[in-house]
């Protein structure tokens, strides 16, 4: 059992059945997400007043989720599907946004540095995440997956 309450950074990674979207921070491209504030104990709450605050889109659920409890920033990354792309508030985080699609990520043909919390995947969670999702909506690209 993921004992989330551990957690001090949430967010959440936008997608489609075309790909998906991070935000674009002064220093990389991350999740749309950040610090847990006094008042929250629930990592959802965090991440979707996040999410509302960097890419103005609302959510009530999400697909599924990892969580790192031994990382630095004790992360709770949701993936949560949309039919509308995020459209970055600018501000003093994000600066913009990046689309990233299956087949690229997939392929590994797309590059951007990323933000430590995505960076520094314990594990590979995070990675395991996108490539399933990928292959769910790339299902002839996972013979090329598993032959790798």
């Amino acid at each position: 059992t993921i004992e989330r309450h551990m957690y001090k950074t949430a967010g959440i990674i936008p997608y489609d059945n075309q790909g998906f979207w991070l935000a674009k921070m002064k220093n990389g491209y991350a999740d749309f997400g950040g610090k847990r504030q006094k008042d929250e104990s629930d990592p959802w709450e965090t991440a979707k007043r996040e999410m509302k605050e960097e890419g103005n889109l609302d959510f009530e659920q999400y697909d599924t989720s990892t969580f790192h409890p031994d990382s630095n920033s004790k992360c709770v990354l949701f993936y949560a599907q949309t039919q509308k792309p995020p459209k970055a508030k600018l501000g003093d985080a994000v600066i913009g946004t990046l689309f990233i699609t299956w087949q690229q990520y997939i392929e590994k043909k797309f590059s951007c540095e990323l933000h430590p919390r995505l960076k520094f995947d314990k594990g590979g969670l995070i990675h395991q995440k996108l490539l399933s999702l990928a292959e769910k909506y790339m299902p002839a690209k996972r013979e090329c997956l598993i032959m790798d």
